[in-house]
């Protein structure tokens, strides 16, 4: 009886491990099956991304630009009148003229930037994209001349009673001439073309840009009556002059986007903007006294310096579509 019991408890053991094994071999196969069928459908998914139908959008990134400042020139005008010691009268005279600074050199450097937009596809299964976007980019790029402008100025003179007179010759002496570009600001409608990650596109529009114009060491001018020239008032008057102003212009883009997810995605482009042709004015007056003729001189000195900017940029941002 007791042998019969402990056989029976034998064959139990096994039948029981015999089970064991066999169950271990279909759960690793269902975990294997499992695991293939995740890396499947992940494999799937990125195969089958698509650029989102529309989105509204914002980024942050950074941009590296190049400047040149085009086309910048200066006008300069001088009215003077004065008493001569020697006839023992007033004189009056005036003179103007401008030269293209032809001196900035390019300036390039990196800055911050940011955008919002807009994109949308044409229709659901169309690859064809619109759009437009608003950017922003602190330039704060300056250059300055490398050397002193010379403005030529002509014009004539009413000599003291007494003396000879007629036409007047010479220049105002701006000692250097600065350009600075500070804050951009395009909008800019887009179209495009999109791929399995993003799209490509080119857009244009408006731009504003700030620009500030600084004319330094600019000498006050006066009539020389003994000469019939322009004597500059370099020990005397000298003006330095800063003038900032907003103006309109136009933008270029051209790039493309890469999306990580349907909600994150980089954009890099190519921008060239141009400013509009604008103007800043300058006036200051001025007094001194020539003891070698014998003249006390006053009057005014004033101008504009006028000018364009063009730059050329490479921006690159991370956005986020919401």
């Amino acid at each position: 009886m007791m042998a019969k019991l402990k056989s029976a408890l034998i064959f139990a053991v096994l039948a029981n491990s015999a089970g064991a094994l066999a169950v271990e071999p279909q759960q690793k196969t269902a975990q294997s099956e499992k695991n293939e069928s995740s890396a499947l459908t992940e494999k799937k998914t990125k195969k089958d991304f698509q650029v989102p139908f529309s989105g509204f959008f914002a980024g942050v990134g950074v941009s590296r630009s190049y400047y040149n400042f085009t086309n910048l020139d200066s006008y300069s005008q001088g009215v003077s009148k004065g008493y001569s010691l020697v006839y023992r009268s007033e004189y009056t005279g005036a003179a103007s003229g401008s030269t293209n600074t032809g001196l900035l050199n390019g300036a390039s450097n990196s800055s911050p930037a940011a955008q919002l937009g807009y994109f949308q596809k044409f229709t659901k299964t169309s690859p064809w994209i619109w759009g437009v976007k608003a950017t922003y980019a602190f330039l704060n790029a300056e250059t300055q001349s490398d050397k002193a402008l010379l403005v030529p100025q002509s014009g004539g003179y009413t000599p003291p009673i007494g003396a000879g007179g007629g036409h007047l010759t010479g220049n105002v002496v701006i000692k250097q001439v600065t350009a600075k570009v500070n804050n951009q600001i395009g909008l800019l409608p887009i179209i495009g073309r999109s791929y399995k990650r993003g799209f490509f596109y080119l857009g244009g529009g408006p731009s504003w840009s700030q620009t500030i114009i600084s004319n330094n060491g600019v000498d006050g001018t006066a009539v020389n009556v003994e000469t019939g020239k322009i004597d500059s008032q370099t020990d005397r008057d000298r003006f330095n002059f800063t003038g900032t102003n907003w103006s309109v212009g136009w933008q270029a883009t051209a790039g493309a986007t890469y999306f990580i997810d349907s909600k994150t995605f980089f954009d890099l482009s190519y921008s060239y903007a141009q400013t509009g042709y604008q103007s800043i004015p300058y006036s200051a007056n001025f007094r001194g006294a020539d003891i070698r003729v014998g003249t006390l001189n006053e009057g005014t000195l004033s101008g504009n310096t006028n000018g364009a900017i063009a730059n050329q940029s490479v921006i690159l941002t991370i956005n986020r579509r919401f």
